[in-house]
């Protein structure tokens, strides 16, 4: 959000705590599909959703203008920057988006 905020866009707090099901983030980000255009490719600045323990799409993350790294936020507010081709995140990409508010 706050890389995001920088840029002048104003991206909904999707943060959870700990003892919030999966299944309540995966509504709020599925309620909001039509502010996101699904991109085939990473793109500068662009949001990536994962899935980590389920099926559903429960952690985010905002490309960096390389197109091959991102910034996210961990568990205990630990703000990382990883890289997509990593075998950890590669195989757990669901879907690459462009914010259109």
């Amino acid at each position: 959000m706050e890389v995001h905020r920088r840029l002048g866009i104003d991206l909904p707090d999707f943060a959870y705590g700990e003892d919030m099901e999966v299944t309540i983030l995966h509504r709020l980000v599925s309620g909001n599909r039509h502010m996101l255009q699904v991109l085939d490719r990473p793109e500068p600045f662009c949001l990536v959703g994962f899935s980590i323990t389920s099926g559903y799409e429960h952690h985010f993350g905002t490309v960096l203008e390389d197109c091959r790294r991102f910034i996210h936020v961990r568990r205990r507010h630990t703000v990382r920057i990883s890289r997509l081709n990593d075998p950890i995140w590669r195989r757990r990409v669901r879907g690459i988006y462009r914010w259109i508010g």
